[in-house]
């Protein structure tokens, strides 16, 4: 890859509460113990109403964070919400550094 390019790692957490924002999905992604390296984070949203799909996308820079994010996240009550955590490891993206 080039200079300003990296790839992503994403990460897809089911059953987030419904009022959860991105900055709200952040703050629980950070909790994973030696911290990870977020890229972006997309809540699905429904196309009619705008409401939370209850499920989100969390881009990370290693496969290391990725892994150690999902094995923490699954399960994590959050919100009386049990989050259910995959790793989508055929979903890799080349973004480019801001």
């Amino acid at each position: 890859m080039s200079g300003g390019q990296y790839v992503e790692y994403k990460l897809t957490l089911r059953n987030i509460p419904p009022t959860a924002t991105e900055s709200d999905v952040e703050a629980v992604v950070q909790t994973v113990p030696g911290g990870v390296v977020i890229h972006r984070v997309e809540i699905l949203r429904d196309r009619e109403t705008g409401l939370s799909r209850q499920l989100c996308r969390v881009s990370l820079r290693s496969p290391a964070d990725a892994e150690r994010a999902a094995a923490h996240l699954h399960g994590l009550l959050w919100e009386c919400h049990p989050i259910s955590a995959r790793l989508l490891k055929d979903e890799l993206a080349v973004g480019t550094k801001s």
